[in-house]
């Protein structure tokens, strides 16, 4: 597809770029993201909103290297869907890329944190909160999801896709 005027034609760099700074945000806003008396802390929902953008971008960058246009990847079935951006980023061979297997960027990993937070964050439901949602799903703990994230972002620099 073709960006229209009012689309961009965003690079793999270019959702690169934009996925580590969604994540170094997303990493300032998680120690104050937490429950507290069984509710979900403000902040909790832009840490996860933040989140979720980072691992939408890293995986469209990825896309991009295997030639699907930021047209096609802001529009469905992939938009901010991202349990079909990873399973597009898996078909396409993710997990192929050198050291991709090393932990703790494992496909388990990768499918567990997505499938976490992945519904909610297509549907905006940490965005725009709705009096309907009664439950969100979380991270209860973040110990690997951080260096998940340095690894994706360092394999995809090394991968020399850009």
């Amino acid at each position: 597809m073709k960006a229209s005027k009012n689309q961009r034609d965003t690079t793999a760099k270019g959702f690169l770029k934009a996925a580590w700074g969604h994540r170094a945000a997303a990493q300032i806003l998680e120690p104050h993201a937490g429950i507290e008396a069984g509710k979900p802390k403000a902040i909790f929902f832009a840490f996860y909103n933040v989140l979720g953008l980072s691992v939408e971008l890293y995986l469209k960058g990825f896309l991009r290297t295997r030639g699907i246009d930021s047209v096609t990847l802001s529009h469905k079935p992939f938009g901010h869907d991202v349990d079909r951006l990873l399973k597009e980023a898996l078909d396409r061979d993710i997990m192929r890329i050198p050291a991709a297997t090393r932990l703790p960027f494992s496909e388990a990993n990768l499918r567990r944190f997505v499938s976490t937070i992945g519904q909610h964050y297509a549907q905006h439901k940490y965005r725009y909160l709705d009096n309907n949602t009664k439950k969100y799903s979380y991270i209860k703990n973040t110990e690997l999801l951080w260096p998940m994230l340095d690894h994706l972002q360092g394999l995809l620099e090394m991968a020399n896709f850009f």
